[in-house]
Order: C-alpha cells, then sequence, then structure tokens
C-alpha cells in the first residue's frame, strides 16, 4: 500500500470519529442489502462455504469474487465475480473439471498481477483417490486453465487452503491427510511456475508428535516465508489446540510446531478453527475460537518476528466458530466468524494490529435460521466483503454476500417513545422513501439524511401538517436538487423526547 492510501484511511479515521461528538453514536460498519450470489434458483441445493478459516473471498478495488461448493449437478467448484463491489454478480462459472464424486469445499487466492488461484479437494475415481486440484485465471475469473493435481494420492483429503505470492510465480496448498483421523498431518504443495506445475515432492509440515492434524490455513510474506496453522488433539483425543510452523525457504522445510493457545490440556478444551495473515513488515496474525467455559469467544496470537515466535495470546471477548480473517498491508485487521450458534454471522474490525477491536455487528438482513461458515475479505480503501451460507430460501443453503463501509452513525433508538416508533417503510427502497411516524404528531421535529461519511444530505419537512397520518417522503435528491447514488444512507429523526437513525438502503433509478 502507498504513503497516500495508508494516509487516506488514517485520515478518513480521524474525519470519521470526530463526527461522533455530533451524533452521539458509535462509529462501525455498516452492511449495505444482501445479495444472493448463486444463480440457480434459490433454496434448490447446497451451496457451501465449508471449510473454516480458508479464503473463499477476496477482493482487489471494486472487484470482488467468491468460490463455493455447489452441489447442482453433484458436487462442483462454482465461482462468480462482481465488478461492481458486490451489487451484482456475473453468471456463475464452474471450474474444476470431475466427471465422478465430485469434489470438497475450494479455497481461493489472488496474486498482485491479476492472476485468480482456486485449489480443492478432487475425489476422481473412489473415496481412495482423492487429489487436491488447481486451477487459475488470468484475465479476471473469465475463464480457468485445465485443472492440474496440486497433491500426491491421499486416502481422504478433506481440507485444501491457497496462498499465493505477490508476482504469483509461487504457489502453495496446505491439506491434511484426513482418515484415520488419529494419523492425519498437514502436508504442503507447491509450484514454482506459477501454477503450471507442482513439485512432486511434498512437505510434510506438522511434527511427528502431533496427530489428528485438521483445518489448514497458509499465508505467505515475501514470497517464500511460508506460514501454516491448524488444529488438532493435544494427546490422544483430550481436547484440541492450535498450531502453528513457520518455513523460510519457500516451503521446502519448516520449524517446530508451536502451540499457539496458552491453556494446554482438559477434557472441555476445544479451540480450533484458525485462520492465518501477514502485514507488510512481517507480522503474523492467527485467529481462532476458544470453546472452554467460561472462557467462549476469538482469540488472536500475534508474532511480531514474521512466526519466530509468538506474543500471549489475546482474548477477543465475543465471537464463535468458525472464523475467518483478512489483514491488509498496514495491519487492519477484518474478522469474521459465527454468532449466536448458526443463527447469525458476525463481523469485527481492528485499526490498529489487534489492539482494540470495535463492538460487533452483524452483515445479515432477513437471514435463514442456519447461517454459518462466513469468509472475509477488504479492499485497500477499507471495505469489507463477507459471503456466508444462508438458509433464508428453504432448507437448502444458498451463498449470500453483503459489502460494508466504515460509517460515522449507526442505526440506534435513543430514549424517547416519539423517535423509537419511525421506521422506514420498504427497505430496500426507491424514490420516493417513505419514513413513518406516529400519525397526529403535533410538535414539530427534525429529520436529515445523512451519508455514510455522515455529511449532511437533505434536510426533510420538519412540520406537521393537516390531517398528518406520521409519513414523511424522501425524493433520493441532495439540498442541492441532484440525486443521489444507490448505497446506504440515514434518516436521523430528532424528536422532543428522543433521537434515532434509521438506515436506508437506497436503490437509484
Amino acid at each position: 500500500m502507498s504513503g497516500s492510501d495508508r494516509f487516506g484511511i488514517r485520515a478518513r479515521w480521524v474525519a470519521l470519529t470526530l463526527l461522533l461528538p455530533v451524533f452521539c453514536l458509535a462509529q462501525n460498519f455498516v452492511f449495505g442489502p444482501n445479495i444472493r450470489v448463486n444463480d440457480d434458483p434459490a433454496g434448490t441445493c447446497e451451496h457451501l462455504l465449508r471449510s473454516p478459516g480458508q479464503r473463499m473471498i477476496a477482493a482487489r478495488g471494486e472487484t470482488v469474487y467468491v468460490t463455493w461448493l455447489d452441489n447442482r449437478n453433484a458436487g462442483h467448484a462454482y465461482f462468480a465475480r462482481s465488478m461492481d463491489g458486490g451489487q451484482s454478480f456475473e453468471p456463475n462459472v464452474r471450474v474444476d473439471s470431475s466427471r465422478n464424486l465430485g469434489i470438497w469445499s475450494p479455497s481461493l487466492a489472488m496474486d498482485d498481477c491479476g492472476g485468480t488461484h482456486v485449489c480443492w479437494p478432487d475425489y476422481r475415481t473412489t473415496a481412495d483417490s482423492v487429489y487436491v486440484c488447481y486451477t487459475k485465471s488470468t484475465d479476471g475469473g473469465r475463464h480457468f486453465s485445465v485443472p492440474v493435481p496440486a497433491s500426491a494420492f491421499s486416502a481422504n483429503n478433506l481440507a485444501a487452503c491457497i496462498a499465493v505470492s505477490r508476482n504469483g510465480q509461487y504457489v502453495y496448498v496446505a491439506r491434511d491427510t484426513g482418515y484415520p483421523f488419529s494419523l492425519a498431518e498437514v502436508i504442503l504443495s507447491r509450484s514454482t511456475d506459477g501454477g503450471r506445475t507442482f513439485l512432486h515432492q511434498e512437505t510434510k509440515v506438522s511434527d511427528d508428535s502431533i496427530r489428528s492434524a485438521a483445518n489448514p490455513v497458509v499465508a505467505v510474506f515475501d514470497d517464500t516465508i511460508v506460514l501454516v496453522a491448524w488444529d488438532n488433539d493435544l494427546s490422544l483425543g483430550y481436547g484440541i489446540g492450535v498450531h502453528f510452523a513457520r518455513s523460510t525457504d519457500g516451503g521446502a522445510t519448516f520449524g517446530p510446531s508451536i502451540l499457539l493457545n496458552d491453556t494446554a490440556g482438559g477434557d472441555s478444551l476445544n479451540i480450533y478453527y484458525p485462520s492465518v495473515g501477514t502485514d507488510s513488515v512481517g507480522r503474523v496474525y492467527v485467529v481462532y475460537y476458544n470453546g472452554q467455559y467460561p472462557q467462549f469467544g476469538l482469540r488472536l496470537a500475534v508474532s511480531e518476528d514474521t512466526g519466530r515466535t509468538f506474543l500471549h495470546e489475546r482474548a477477543i471477548r465475543f465471537g464463535g466458530w468458525p472464523t475467518s480473517l483478512c489483514v491488509l498491508p498496514d495491519g487492519q485487521l477484518f474478522v469474521a466468524f459465527g454468532a449466536g450458534g448458526t443463527s447469525d454471522i458476525g463481523f469485527t474490525y481492528s485499526p490498529n494490529r489487534g489492539d482494540t477491536f470495535l463492538p460487533w455487528v452483524s452483515p445479515v438482513h432477513g437471514g435463514g435460521s442456519f447461517l454459518t461458515y462466513p469468509t472475509v475479505a477488504a479492499n485497500r480503501a477499507g471495505q469489507a466483503f463477507i459471503a456466508w451460507e444462508d438458509s433464508r430460501n428453504g432448507g437448502y443453503a444458498d451463498v449470500y454476500f453483503a459489502a460494508g463501509t466504515m460509517s460515522a452513525i449507526s442505526e440506534r433508538a435513543e430514549i424517547g417513545k416519539t423517535a423509537a416508533e419511525f421506521r422506514v417503510l420498504s427497505n430496500p427502497s426507491r424514490a420516493p422513501v417513505r419514513i413513518v411516524g406516529p400519525p397526529g404528531r403535533s410538535s414539530p421535529l427534525q429529520m436529515q439524511v445523512f451519508d455514510l461519511t455522515g455529511r449532511l444530505v437533505k434536510e426533510l419537512s420538519s412540520q406537521p401538517t393537516a390531517g398528518d397520518m406520521g409519513v414523511t417522503s424522501w425524493d433520493g435528491m441532495d439540498a442541492a436538487g441532484r440525486a443521489v447514488q444507490s448505497g446506504i444512507y440515514f434518516v436521523r429523526i430528532r424528536a422532543s423526547d428522543g433521537v434515532r437513525a434509521l438506515k436506508v438502503h437506497y436503490i437509484a433509478d
């Protein structure tokens, strides 16, 4: 990230903070409308993101990529692209060529030269013949290369995760060896020619003393420092812990495994589902879930020396499983996680390398009863993008998406009966946007429209009229009579007994 980019993000952070006293509301991310990514009929088959901690979403500017396991016509890897920041997605593209038993969940990575890379466990012939396959697009996801094996034969790969160097030359795929689970290990495959071929010799990542390895995740710093985390049984099934290992020679060898969680042992220990990332100066961040009573919540392990050693783990006082982490070059952290079991998706953000996190928010609007397996990405402008499994269309899960932007204001009702009774009649809404309040009001109130940055867009009528039915309209224009663009806006209502800010998903004609 350039110096001007970093200055812009920090300046925006300061500017938004200065607005807080004006609105008396907490600054946080606000997520827009939920968009269904899969383009087959809604709710007709499973669409799965079930690779905890792995990257199944990526973003560059306003271009967003999502990949998932799609059970239309058996299990296949599908991919979709949005060119408008996630407001809409282009037709889905199938990226695998499996003709038999299908695949398991894919993983996605981007390089800095326009390459889009996808890998997945592929059940080629029988349950005893599984390879990790790899494909690449060099035209922004419009076309993908013929898939090639990225691993040796394995009895049962359950998870595979991909990371790519900035120039796209080095491709790293971490996988577990699957069944029998008591002997499972983490293995790394690598390519040094941009994914055209993978080296025949794979590298064992986990120590000989560690078994039952699962859910590996991989990141890369400075092209050839490879960082892998995974969860596993600590000893003979007595709980689960998160381990980490590091290679400084492009994945040819790995150093000793490091236990990241500070608490070890105990039948009630449940610590799993890591997600890993690194910033531009080599700090390494690993987020994972601690399910041990009474310390439920997310944990963050940070290394200041590219994974040689880790500081004492930090508690993020909320969050559930599974986890997903995105790290920007300047150390901004974006974390998505399961919330309320499978009843919600959570998101939190740290602007300062994990020292503090904002209160968590949900990107979901009108979701189903089963919401899980979020995956998160962010662009260098600080926009957040989340995809997740959502059952809102019936028993089968679809892939849903939301884009989030930092806002100076958020939707919250303050004390006071009058302000609390207002609502937007239809949301999302086109002009005129109708704001409904208590009918027959006799006292004036202030009603204003703001954009996400806290800029005043327009003052609405604040005086009650004869025969008032409690409805006020916004015509989608600013104070100068110009049509505003589609996006998130807030209608702030200040009555004599309280204040409320209503979030509006406005759709311009």
